[in-house]
Order: C-alpha cells, then sequence, then structure tokens
C-alpha cells in the first residue's frame, strides 16, 4: 500500500524533523482535497484534483492510492467522470493514510 523504499529516502534526504513536517502539509492538504472530492462534477476539475493527489500521493509513497489517482486522471481527461470511483478512491486513501501515520509514529523510536 506504501512504498517504505521511498518515505526512507525522502525521510533521509530532509532530515526526520522536515519530513514530519512536509508529510503532516501533505497529508492535510490531500485531507481537504479528498473532503470535496465527491462533489466535484466537472472532468476538468476532477482531472486538477486527482491530478494534484497523484503528485502528493507519489511524494509520500502512497503506491495503491497514487495508482487510483492516475487511473482517475486519465478518465477525467477523457470526459468519463462516471468511471472515477470517488468512494474507493476515499477508501484507499484512508487505508494508506493509516499506514503512513502508523510509519511517521514509528519514526524516532528505537524499540
Amino acid at each position: 500500500m506504501i512504498n517504505i523504499s521511498s518515505l526512507k529516502t525522502l525521510e533521509n534526504e530532509i532530515g526526520s524533523e522536515d519530513f514530519m513536517e512536509v508529510a503532516a502539509l501533505f497529508l492535510s492538504e490531500m485531507d481537504e482535497a479528498l473532503e470535496k472530492l465527491p462533489q466535484i462534477k466537472d472532468a476538468p476539475a476532477m482531472g486538477d484534483t486527482l491530478h494534484f493527489l497523484k503528485g502528493a500521493s507519489l511524494n509520500l509513497g502512497l503506491t495503491e492510492f497514487s495508482e487510483l489517482c492516475i487511473s482517475g486522471e486519465h478518465h477525467a481527461k477523457l470526459g468519463q467522470i462516471d468511471a472515477i470511483d470517488s468512494a474507493k478512491i476515499i477508501k484507499v486513501y484512508t487505508a494508506s493514510r493509516h499506514c503512513l501515520t502508523d510509519y511517521l509514529n514509528g519514526i524516532g523510536n528505537t524499540d
């Protein structure tokens, strides 16, 4: 569901403290975008939202979620907004977010 290797690489590049801040910012912005997702009825707006979510999720190693965003973005570009399963996207995000939160909670633990 998440790519731990990507997370560790980013964490090593920017440091644990900055990584935590970046992750928190991305998650906050993604939460806001996902809250609005089910109400979007316009294909270009849906495509823009999914494009943002795709980029943020790739930065955070949320691989399964990013794949859904890529597929949804493709459908939006074709005007096939009815082919986008917002409920599934939100469900996978919620599970991915939980996995990421577990990872973040473990940063700095030496157990």
